[in-house]
């Protein structure tokens, strides 16, 4: 029997190890919960710190982050200090790098606190 014929038959069968059924994908929930948010935001603390080291200004910046429903950070602008800095320059290009998991009521607008130190 050829490979092709065999594997057609075992999928057939329905062995499930070889992989032949359908895809299941995690369930692509309404909304992104703070947990979510959270573990997203959290990745970008190495980057953020960089931000600091490079150009040596400590403080909050206050983060408004546009998530689409995809995941992907579409826009972010930031309160205080940091607006129109090189550091706040710096923390929006790291930000707007941030993934999250996809959901269905997108997109959102969330408010994240952000240190530099």
């Amino acid at each position: 029997m050829r490979p092709i014929a065999l594997l057609a038959l075992l999928c057939a069968a329905a062995i499930a190890p070889l992989g032949c059924g359908p895809k299941h994908h995690k369930p692509v929930p309404p909304r992104l919960g703070m947990p979510e948010i959270s573990a997203g935001m959290e990745k970008l603390r190495p980057a953020v710190h960089r931000c600091y080291e490079k150009h040596k200004v400590e403080g909050h910046a206050q983060a408004t982050v546009r998530i689409e429903a995809d995941g992907r950070v579409s826009e972010v602008s930031l309160a205080g200090k940091f607006k129109g800095t090189p550091s706040g320059a710096c923390v929006i290009a790291v930000v707007k790098t941030a993934r999250f998991d996809r959901f269905k009521n997108g997109p959102i607008v969330i408010q994240y606190p952000l240190l530099l130190r």
